[in-house]
């Protein structure tokens, strides 16, 4: 009797299932990566493979049961989760499927071969919708009572509505020299606050004016604001360290 514990053996029915495949028998090639994820069930190959077989002999649950081996193996892996996501479409699950795809999307690799461009279209297309969908949901929810709210309020609502959906982000302080402990932190700054700005903004073109006549003066000198040496670690800075373009 084999023992299918062994390396050797699972690769020796892993290749028989491929062999199956190859001829058309996807049944036995079904039952032989069965066999396969069963005693090896942390190689995620086999499961991809499983989970292929049962796609293309209509079996979408089983289909799903098998991507989910490939990401419990690798749970941020770009191939399974698109994978995942296009079973869930192909389900008609379609608010899942759009979730799914943002999921797989946010993994995606700066490469990716040339043969997964139409699915990496398609997940944008169905991931758009989903979050389009999302964001009328979650607007209308807010409806009943947004006019209650002030601008400010009404401004952090919307903001929340499309961090939800992913739209948007949140930006956390990440300061690189001076963190002072315990300040509030906070993403923008409303306008209110700042009484004087109209002001300023009404100054721009004199404001523009005066710099240039100082950069047009014959000892006029737009000095880098970072300079660091090259051999500090100072990558976050790297695109401003001793550029004069800043």
């Amino acid at each position: 009797m084999t023992d299918l514990r062994t390396p050797d053996s699972a690769a020796t029915l892993e290749a028989e299932a491929d062999r199956a495949a190859a001829r058309g028998d996807r049944g036995g090639a079904r039952r032989l990566l069965g066999q396969v994820t069963a005693a090896a069930p942390d190689r995620i190959e086999p499961w991809l493979k499983l989970a292929a077989t049962c796609r293309a002999e209509g079996d979408l649950a089983a289909s799903l049961e098998a991507i989910s081996g490939a990401l419990r193996i690798q749970p941020l892996g770009f191939v399974p989760l698109l994978f995942k996501a296009s079973l869930l479409e192909a389900a008609g699950r379609m608010d899942e499927a759009g979730e799914a795809y943002g999921y797989a999307l946010a993994q995606q690799p700066a490469e990716v071969p040339p043969h997964l461009a139409a699915a990496i279209e398609r997940a944008r297309q169905v991931n758009g919708a989903y979050v389009e969908r999302a964001a009328a949901a979650l607007a209308d929810a807010a409806g009943a009572f947004e006019a209650r709210l002030s601008d400010s309020e009404r401004s952090r609502l919307t903001r929340f509505t499309s961090n939800i959906v992913r739209k948007t982000r949140p930006f956390h302080s990440e300061p690189t020299h001076f963190h002072y402990p315990g300040l509030v932190e906070r993403e923008f700054h409303e306008r209110s606050d700042f009484p004087w700005l109209a002001e300023v903004e009404a100054a721009t073109d004199a404001i523009a004016a005066e710099f240039e006549a100082v950069m047009s003066a014959e000892r006029a000198e737009l000095v880098p604001y970072i300079q660091y040496s090259a051999d500090q670690p100072v990558r976050q800075w790297a695109g401003l360290n001793w550029n004069r373009a800043w």
